[in-house]
């Protein structure tokens, strides 16, 4: 820069951009580097995030899985009752696996009940590990708007049966005031009938 003091001040005004743009330049550059590096890598961890949630699931399933086989061969049938259920849980068979998935074990006719999807009665190996697993975990968001709407309509429902039980009442009352406000007639003695 001091050569170019004794062109001008100009020139070494134009050195100074020079540099500080070629600083900033390089600067953006690293950055750049860095942040796609930064990317890619929590795009990495996603995947294996993903991946790491789908072996647990599948380890979860086959737990179940294993568990409603190993009652089968005791039993010596491909569904189980709630008593099979019951026993199991007394046993801590099935209790410490549903408790590790999540799934309280306190009352089993209920735990039952939600499992037997189809109300036979019975459970097969496919609604056993299915009911398990939707009972696994917090509730999500689409199963509390599937409550909601479910909701909703049985209020609906409730609103409308009232307003029926509600017109029913009043032309009950219509009829049994007309009755009594009307003088009862009798009949001759030899008929048991009675006129309004």
């Amino acid at each position: 820069m001091i050569p170019l003091e004794d062109v001008s001040m100009l020139a070494v005004a134009t050195m100074l951009i020079y540099i500080t743009l070629s600083v900033f330049t390089i600067l953006n550059v690293v950055t750049g580097v860095f942040v796609n590096t930064a990317i890619e890598r929590a795009s990495a961890d996603k995947e294996i995030a993903s991946l790491k949630t789908l072996q647990k699931r599948n380890e979860q399933m086959q737990a179940l899985q294993s568990v409603f086989e190993e009652m089968n061969q005791e039993r010596g049938s491909d569904q189980l009752k709630v008593e099979d259920i019951e026993a199991a849980v007394n046993v801590d068979k099935l209790d410490s696996v549903l408790e590790s998935l999540g799934i309280s074990t306190d009352d089993v006719k209920t735990l039952f009940s939600l499992i037997d999807t189809d109300g036979s009665g019975a459970i097969d190996l496919q609604e056993f590990v299915s009911g398990c697993m939707q009972l696994h975990g917090p509730a999500r968001s689409m199963q509390l708007a599937k409550m909601g709407y479910e909701n909703k309509r049985i209020a609906a429902s409730l609103k409308k049966l009232l307003s029926q039980v509600k017109d029913m009442q009043r032309k009950m009352n219509a009829i049994i005031s007309v009755r009594t406000a009307v003088p009862i007639t009798a009949v001759p003695a030899h008929e048991d009938v009675m006129y309004i």
